[in-house]
This record gives C-alpha cells, sequence and structure tokens, in this order.
C-alpha cells in the first residue's frame, strides 16, 4: 500500500477521472492540456536531491522514510510526476513536498482526500475558508492547510491501526499459547 500524490502544471480538470485521462494522453504522448513544463521537470530534480532515488541509498536506508519516502522512485518528466510513497511517511516529509510544488507553482492532486489544491496566487484579503473534500480550491491557503491536516490524519490512522493489529496478534498468540482458545476449544 502507498501514499500517492500527482503534481503538474496547467489548467484545473473538471473532474478527477478528466484528470486522469490528462495523464494517460500524456503517458501515451498524445498531445493534451498538462504542459510541459520546465517547472515540472525542475520540481523532480528538487525532489531526488533532497530525497534521493531508492536505487542510489544504501540497503540499510531504504525503509528510512525520513531519508527517502518512495515506494517507487519517481520518473522523471515534463508533464506531471505522479509520486508513490511508503504508507505512513512522516508528516514533516509530506508537508515538505506538498509546500516545494507550490513553490514551483504545481497543481496537487491528493487522491487519498480526494482533492486538488492550486497553488495560491499573490496574498489577498479574502477569508480563510475550508473547501469540501472533492472541490477544486484555487490558490485557497485554507486549502493546503486542509489537505495538509488530511496527510496527519491519514497517517495517525494508518499506525494506530498497524499497532492494533499487532496488539490483536499477540492477544490471539497468548491465548493459543496458553490454551485458551485453538483446536479443540
Amino acid at each position: 500500500m502507498s501514499y500517492d500524490l500527482f503534481f503538474w502544471k496547467g489548467p484545473v480538470p473538471a473532474t478527477i477521472t478528466e484528470l486522469m485521462d490528462w495523464m494517460q494522453r500524456a503517458d501515451a504522448g498524445e498531445a493534451g492540456p498538462l504542459e510541459h513544463s520546465p517547472a515540472v521537470r525542475e520540481f523532480h530534480t528538487r525532489l531526488l536531491e533532497r530525497f534521493p532515488a531508492l536505487e542510489d541509498l544504501p540497503d540499510d536506508q531504504v525503509d528510512d522514510a525520513g531519508v527517502s519516502p518512495w515506494s517507487v522512485t519517481p520518473d522523471p518528466s515534463d508533464t506531471y510526476i505522479a509520486l508513490n510513497m511508503v504508507w505512513g511517511t512522516p508528516q514533516a516529509v509530506v508537508t515538505e513536498i506538498v509546500q516545494l510544488a507550490m513553490d514551483h507553482g504545481l497543481l496537487t492532486y491528493d487522491p487519498q482526500g480526494d482533492q486538488i489544491v492550486a497553488p495560491s496566487p499573490a496574498p489577498t484579503a479574502r477569508a480563510a475558508r475550508v473547501p469540501p473534500v472533492g472541490a477544486v480550491a484555487r490558490g485557497d491557503p485554507a486549502a493546503v492547510r486542509a489537505i495538509l491536516w488530511l496527510l496527519k490524519v491519514y497517517t495517525t490512522i494508518a499506525t494506530a491501526l498497524a499497532a492494533l493489529g499487532l496488539v490483536v496478534l499477540l492477544t490471539l498468540a497468548a491465548a493459543i499459547t496458553f490454551g485458551l482458545c485453538g483446536p479443540g476449544r
């Protein structure tokens, strides 16, 4: 299981299905609304400078999400970048990656929260609001905060579920060991 994020330069799609279609067209080499952008390529370069490719890490660091969060090293592109990170990647790492994308003027799609966030334009005096899940937020700082909050919640839930699973397994093992359950009981 991985935690996925997508980044691109270009228009905001009307639907997530439309975005996935654009990405498939880009993968097939077809022209489409995703822009060929040096900002996307630069984002990829900066990502791998900060979080090295799995192939470049010594074996003892491959599973350290603080060193490199990748489940799969991201492929280079100038149209869009798909990130597959290990589930449970530290929140600070995810926040840093999303901020790096914003700094490069890229849109972000978080499929876990089903939300698209565009980079913020120059600051304005409009009131902050948290967009509903599934909304397309254009340049709203509250939307960035909402996605980062969702990422934190998902990370916390994943950690809690992993701990709960371990407790259940240990309890079952103890019950079997002491003959409290199992065959013949």
